[in-house]
């Protein structure tokens, strides 16, 4: 077991490129603003009388902390804090674990109290679906450094989907449906921008093939699944399950 940990540090701490490390700060750097603008409002900066219910809060902090960690990571690699890292890491586990059945029920108790559409809590649930099934691969992946920290971003991508969403409609543009996804993909179309300059190929793990994946499971399950009568049998399933 101390051998494989060894492997992981000395994998870790071999050279990454000025640019990649950049890259990936400035990444952080946008999902924590994406957050922070987008629920500034409602959430950091709430002016409505009207408190929030206590799932929300539970919700809005356990997802706010995560973007705050994916920063911390960050900024760990760039200075080549590696042992630190993995230590937190341990704390990802944690809060992912925490962070979905929160991130269900706040989904579904507004679908049920009909603020929500079948088709938007669909889409709301498969987003979630997919950001912690990166997550969970991310962190498996985490003794090779390339897959994982992709994965990762790929995962905090698609939780602050939802933050894109508040943004564009901060800004008077919650209907235009290209400018919402494309704001909440920037990171990683970067990315697959950057890998196909600096790696002069797109891996099979790049972010360009996961964000086709996303895409696929996202528009089929959504926009199919959950606009039939079988959408709202899995969603009084899942409330079932996840409302208490």
């Amino acid at each position: 077991m101390r051998c494989l940990r060894v492997t992981a540090v000395t994998e870790l701490k071999r050279p990454i490129p000025r640019v990649e490390r950049i890259f990936f700060a400035l990444a952080a750097v946008w999902f924590v603003a994406l957050v922070f603008v987008g629920f500034g409002p409602t959430f950091f900066f709430r002016r409505i009388p009207e408190p929030l219910p206590t799932h929300q809060i539970v919700h809005g902090v356990l997802f706010s902390a995560w973007v705050v960690v994916f920063l911390v990571q960050a900024l760990l690699i760039t200075t080549r804090h590696v042992r630190w890292h993995m230590t937190l890491g341990m704390t990802s586990i944690a809060l992912l674990f925490l962070m979905l059945p929160a991130g269900f029920h706040v989904v579904l108790v507004k679908a049920a109290a009909g603020l929500k559409t079948v088709d938007e809590a669909g889409g709301n649930l498969t987003t979630l679906t997919i950001g912690f099934g990166f997550s969970f691969a991310g962190l498996a992946c985490r003794r090779r450094p390339f897959v994982h920290k992709r994965l990762m971003l790929f995962a905090t991508l698609m939780l602050t989907v939802a933050a894109a969403d508040r943004v564009s409609s901060i800004v008077g543009l919650d209907d235009v449906r290209l400018f919402r996804k494309a704001l909440a993909v920037v990171p990683g179309l970067a990315l697959t921008v950057l890998d196909a300059f600096g790696l002069r190929r797109l891996p099979l793990l790049s972010l360009s093939a996961l964000t086709m994946v996303w895409a696929v499971i996202w528009f089929t399950v959504s926009d199919v699944v959950f606009t039939r009568p079988s959408g709202e049998t899995i969603i009084n399933a899942l409330t079932w399950l996840f409302v208490w």
